[in-house]
């Protein structure tokens, strides 16, 4: 049996998700049910007309094979399954439906990068519901049994909840992309962001706002050396520049702000370890579920970061355990919300 966990932990763990809003408490399918969550081989095979990636933190699809449809199904005894594929419009289109004895499955993905995947129960299955919901902009939303889960891409979802990952996201997510090792990848993606900090690097929030105003200036020019200047800061800026408030912003400013983001999230930079760590290692929210699992040595690159970010001293022993340590991850989680705050804020 394993040890209970203390109340206090119990708490932290809970105040931890804020990243996602909320941590699932209930998930898994049965290995009878994982087993039946799998295309058949003449499905997988039609698939090869994809490359389905993550961009961005983003599942995004692409073809080599435009002006091509399809549709396939298979039938056994306990299973149906049919596969439609549209590549006729500017980015692929799916459509894919399972049907077992425990559960319905339904994947669709529009313009190669809005994607609904659902699994619903039935006839008493130890499947949970789960839903993930990938808009073609904004937040990520992954629902299993009653809990919701959002974050800004899968991976902060990969990086945060890795059982769930496990157990969930990447067997749904290979119905698209047959034996995507999403788990592993996460796990180097975490490698690698240790390995990206830096003491020397610069998060001067000061100086990205005032570019960020020069973007809506009456001058072209001013607009010009402003977009320009945000763009040579490399992939640290995007967290900062996704959680601006659009309302604070003119049209001009969100257009640029837009461009500058998928810079890196073009279809022919699918992430990779190094790729994804770029961006997340600006993204306070990622250390702050760092920090909470982190061993001794990694707490103090974990410490050394959030302070960069959030630009004042983090309290983050690396000895620190049990109520020591909840007390200082709730005090940085504050940090992180009044630093977001102030972002969104324009401040």
């Amino acid at each position: 049996m394993k040890p209970s966990i203390p109340r206090a932990f119990a708490k932290l763990r809970i105040r931890a998700a804020r990243i996602l809003l909320v941590a699932v408490t209930c998930f898994g399918t049965s290995t009878t049910d994982a087993q039946q969550l799998q295309l058949s081989p003449q499905l997988q095979n039609n698939l090869r007309f994809l490359h389905v990636g993550l961009v961005g933190g983003r599942v995004n699809a692409t073809s080599s094979y435009s002006g091509r449809s399809f549709t396939s199904t298979s039938q056994s005894k306990d299973r149906q399954e049919s596969l439609k594929v549209d590549m006729n419009g500017a980015a692929p289109a799916v459509d894919y439906q399972l049907t077992t004895d425990g559960f319905k499955v339904g994947v669709q993905l529009t313009a190669g990068n809005d994607l609904h995947i659902v699994r619903t129960p039935t006839n008493g299955s130890s499947a949970v519901l789960f839903e993930l919901h990938q808009p073609a902009e904004g937040r990520v939303t992954v629902i299993v049994g009653n809990e919701k889960i959002q974050a800004d891409s899968l991976w902060h979802i990969l990086l945060a909840k890795p059982d769930l990952a496990k157990n969930e996201l990447e067997p749904m997510l290979r119905l698209l992309r047959p034996g995507w090792p999403l788990v592993s990848q996460a796990r180097a993606v975490e490698e690698a962001l240790y390995k990206q900090v830096d003491a020397t690097a610069k998060f001067d929030r000061k100086a990205w706002s005032e570019l960020v105003a020069k973007l809506s200036s009456g001058k072209y020019l001013e607009r010009e050396e402003a977009d320009r200047r945000l763009r040579e800061l490399g992939q640290a800026i995007v967290p900062y520049l996704k959680n601006l408030n659009p309302s604070q912003l003119d049209a001009e400013q969100m257009f640029r702000i837009r461009a500058i983001a998928r810079r890196y999230e073009s279809e022919e930079n699918e992430d990779n370890a190094d790729a994804a760590a770029g961006w997340l290692a600006a993204d306070a929210d990622i250390w702050y579920v760092l920090a909470s699992r982190s061993d001794a040595s990694q707490r103090a690159l974990v410490k050394t970061q959030l302070e960069r970010i959030l630009g004042e001293a983090v309290e983050l022993d690396p000895t620190a355990a049990g109520e020591t340590l909840q007390t200082q991850l709730n005090k940085i989680r504050e940090q992180i919300d009044r630093r977001k705050a102030a972002d969104a804020g324009g401040k």
